[in-house]
């Protein structure tokens, strides 16, 4: 008895360091919680605003003037004017939508009438705020 008791002993000084190791990697992922999802997240790279409205500016502005209803001159004296009261500050949870992103919607909202689900694909946002 003695003898299976020292090997128990043995064994469980073996594997308890093990087995908190593992439990502090699971608190670990749990705190690493994603709050943004995936495709959100290729805003920057592939959202309208940095694909379809940058080509557009540099290449057909009649094309940009159509689609938001205003040429790039006074789209930027817009985003100028109003930036201050449409942008806010990034948070430690997340970044917020950049203003011009905020005013693109709105006028492409206001030009064609999408639906907002459609312009959240568009321009990977989730909700506007």
């Amino acid at each position: 008895m003695n003898r299976e008791k020292k090997h128990f002993k043995r064994v469980f000084n073996q594997l308890l360091p093990l087995i908190i190791e593992e439990l502090w990697d699971l608190l670990d992922e749990e705190k690493k919680r994603i709050w943004t999802r995936q495709r959100m997240l290729k805003r920057p790279s592939i959202g309208a605003t940095n694909t379809l409205f940058k080509e557009l500016q540099a290449e057909d502005p009649a094309e940009f003037r159509a689609l938001l209803k205003m040429d790039v001159e006074r789209f930027e004296t817009l985003l100028n004017n109003i930036a201050p009261y449409i942008q806010r500050s990034d948070t430690m949870m997340g970044e917020a939508i950049p203003a011009r992103i905020k005013l693109q919607i709105a006028l492409t909202y206001l030009a064609t009438g999408m639906s907002y689900r459609y312009l959240q694909a568009m321009f990977r946002t989730s909700r506007l705020s």
